[in-house]
């Protein structure tokens, strides 16, 4: 998250580490490497034609500097896209959502094909959706945590020859690709596998 183009690193009298840029006069950053986790889970493993689906996107900050920088345009986001064979259902990426500690507020974009055109308020056809971000607005501090999440419901008729919804979610910075992926899958059982049972 914060870049060195030029560092050294020398021991003085007292052990002291010092990062040097010697002919620039702008100041020095030390460079560390962030660690993020995040854990992508679905509230159900199975499923019938029809049912919803609620999906949850943990994450942390495990790592010894805060993640992102919103000022810079490069903030913080959690990226998910509607899984094939589910419609996502209304409103349910605006609540139950969880800050970190020490960010203030998020902005959730909504895209209707793929991610070409993001737009900030949900579509009046919210089946019509196919992504979504979370937009952190500060940088995340270290030992932090938030959560996310949002629901589908499951097609029906479900007519996918596959039986497993596989959703993938991602955290990136601004609209980059994801540098971290975790995903959930639920098995749909359809009508007839159901009855027979």
């Amino acid at each position: 998250s914060q870049l060195t183009p030029y560092q050294e690193v020398a021991s003085g009298k007292d052990n002291e580490k010092f990062c040097g840029d010697y002919g620039l006069a702008t100041p020095g950053f030390i460079s560390q490497t962030p660690q993020m986790a995040m854990e992508k889970t679905a509230s159900v493993a199975t499923a019938l034609p029809g049912a919803p689906i609620n999906y949850t996107v943990a994450f942390t900050n495990l790592g010894p500097v805060a993640v992102g920088l919103p000022a810079d345009n490069v903030p913080l986001v959690v990226q998910d896209h509607i899984p094939t064979g589910t419609v996502y259902v209304a409103n349910s990426a605006l609540t139950n959502n969880t800050l970190p500690a020490g960010v203030t507020a998020y902005t959730v974009l909504f895209s209707t094909n793929n991610g070409v055109i993001w737009q900030n308020s949900e579509p009046v056809a919210a089946t019509n959706v196919t992504d979504i971000q979370w937009w952190l607005s500060d940088p995340m501090p270290t030992n932090t945590f938030g959560r996310v999440r949002f629901s589908v419901q499951i097609n029906n008729p479900y007519n996918r020859l596959n039986p497993q919804i596989l959703n993938v979610a991602g955290l990136g910075f601004g609209n980059a690709a994801p540098f971290l992926t975790d995903d959930a899958t639920t098995l749909v059982i359809r009508s007839e596998e159901h009855t027979s049972e």
